[in-house]
């Protein structure tokens, strides 16, 4: 009977023969890749990206390293963290992912109107003026909106007007099959 890590096993050891087998493609291809190679390579991941907020739960005593490698992000050793080396959408079929991102809002939420006098829940989804802020894309401090790749490619090309349009920008911004 065929178990859940022997699973695992083949389907790693699978992975790592189209790896290889993609490697040697490329290696062996003089000038310009053929047009096969290129529909293969498209859609990889090319960084060591990280989900700040993603945290994958185990049971206890569990170790992590059983079912995947760990690495320091981006290759810098001098890391707090260590991540693991597979895509979520991998692990997800034997671990919870617990999303911890949004999770301080409410609070910083509460010392901004303590701070400002002004409740949030007042203010309106129309207001011109929060709508010019993801306009202009002057979003810094703004959870999903602060960052420069959400600036850049998101809020200044698209110059959001509705409130609509920034849930939509939300979602893109966490890319697909998340």
């Amino acid at each position: 009977m065929e178990t859940e890590l022997d699973k695992i096993k083949v389907r790693i050891t699978q992975k790592e023969t189209e790896i290889k087998d993609l490697w040697e493609k490329i290696r062996t291809a003089k000038e310009n890749p053929k047009e096969e190679i290129v529909k293969e390579l498209k859609g990889i991941k090319r960084t060591t990206g990280q989900h700040p907020g993603g945290l994958l739960i185990t049971l206890p005593n569990t170790d992590i390293q059983k079912y995947t490698p760990l690495n320091y992000p981006a290759d810098n050793r001098q890391a707090e963290c260590l991540t693991t080396h597979f895509e979520y959408s991998f692990l997800s079929e034997m671990f919870l992912k617990v999303d911890m991102l949004g999770h301080d809002e409410p609070t910083i939420l509460q010392k901004l109107f303590k701070l400002t006098g002004v409740d949030p829940e007042k203010i309106s989804f129309r207001d011109e003026k929060v709508m010019k802020l993801f306009t202009e894309a002057d979003t810094l401090g703004i959870p999903e909106f602060g960052t420069y790749f959400v600036k850049r490619n998101l809020l200044t090309p698209l110059k959001p007007t509705k409130f609509s349009q920034l849930v939509q920008i939300s979602g893109f911004s966490h890319g697909t099959n998340v």
